[in-house]
């Protein structure tokens, strides 16, 4: 179930007024272990293909491998890490680091994370991010490249796929190259985001609605312990399509969700 929750305060001061304040307008996290944090390890240690992190690594070979290394270790000396104290790192040509995911809904969705080079010995390394067998990008660290952020913007049908970092040429000689990889998230950019306001003075907002896809935009006065209420159910249309509704009641705080149905 995908859903996406706002919260909105009126107040009446000559005539309407209106404060939307969202309390989350982010998607849910399709990734897991995105950080790399797991399995934890010793400083200054790393290990290949470890077996229960959620991604799948390349195991150690002759030509190179992938895992996860902490900072200050051989491989991370000098580089860090974005988020916590430990990366994954993909290490010469023909190697991968993947996860199953599953997608919730047919839309658009946004992968982002962070890349680095490695420091020492060679950080010159391209790779493709896939989903299944599409190439959603391809690009190439540098040796002592510190951690810069890629975002990327894709399509793709409901149902279960592979998210894979694949490494597919080794620029220049050397074959000891090594690539760095933190702070992995996938969202859809299904959420509702406020739009403006309607002629009667009522914040309007909306959400981005799938072709054949239905949905119930659902209401309650209180996240903790209040029941969740149908304001208005929307039905699948045969484009993708902005659907708005107008927040008009009492003034009081309350808050939206909006539930896909399967």
């Amino acid at each position: 179930m995908k859903t996406s929750c706002i919260r909105w305060i009126t107040a009446t001061v000559v005539g309407f007024a209106a404060l939307l304040t969202f309390v989350s307008a982010s998607a849910a996290e399709l990734v897991l272990n995105g950080g790399f944090e797991s399995p934890q390890l010793a400083a200054g240690t790393y290990v290949y293909g470890p077996t229960n992190a959620q991604w799948v690594f390349s195991p150690a070979s002759l030509h190179g491998g992938a895992g996860i290394t902490t900072s200050g270790s051989l491989f991370t000396y000098a580089t860090g890490s974005t988020d916590g104290g430990q990366v994954a790192f993909l290490q010469a040509d023909g190697n991968s680091i993947a996860q199953k995911v599953v997608l919730p809904l047919t839309g658009n969705y946004n992968l982002s994370y962070s890349h680095a080079g490695r420091s020492v010995i060679g950080g010159t390394l391209t790779y493709e991010v896939r989903l299944d067998d599409t190439v959603l990008g391809k690009f190439t660290t540098h040796t002592g490249q510190p951690f810069s952020r890629v975002d990327l913007q894709f399509n793709a049908v409901a149902g279960p796929h592979t998210l894979a970092f694949v490494s597919t040429a080794v620029p220049g000689t050397a074959i000891d190259q090594t690539a760095f990889f933190d702070s992995v998230s996938l969202e859809s950019d299904f959420k509702l985001v406020p739009i403006g306001f309607s002629n009667s003075s009522f914040p309007v907002v909306g959400f981005i609605a799938e072709a054949g896809q239905s949905y119930v935009v659902q209401v309650t006065t209180d996240l903790t312990f209040g029941l969740w209420t149908t304001f208005q159910t929307v039905a699948p249309g045969s484009v993708r399509r902005t659907v708005q509704f107008s927040l008009a009641g009492k003034s009081q705080s309350r808050f939206f969700r909006v539930i896909a149905n399967p």
